[in-house]
């Protein structure tokens, strides 16, 4: 994990810049051969993002939305994340 985060040195000297405080995990997944790969399981710490509440793109990403205050992947994430997938399998 990177200890600092990434900013150029444009973004630094621009008056009143704020660096952004969001965090989400991406958990991407699949075999060593690559014939089986899965959606990729995102955890971010809002069920609904802000610029996404008006636009309803959420239900056609093709991408697992979970939510978790510290946006990590819990248990429970994994469980389903598991039932999900191999379950219907």
């Amino acid at each position: 994990m990177p200890r600092t985060k990434f900013i150029t040195e444009e973004e630094k000297a621009l008056p009143g810049h704020k660096p952004m405080k969001d965090k989400l995990t991406l958990l991407l997944c699949g075999n060593a051969s690559g014939d089986f790969k899965i959606n990729p399981l995102l955890v971010y710490h809002s069920e609904n993002k802000r610029v996404l509440k008006k636009i309803a793109i959420k239900s056609k990403l093709p991408i697992m939305w979970r939510a978790n205050s510290k946006t990590w992947v819990i248990r429970q994430c994994f469980i389903e994340l598991i039932h999900d997938v191999f379950a219907s399998v």
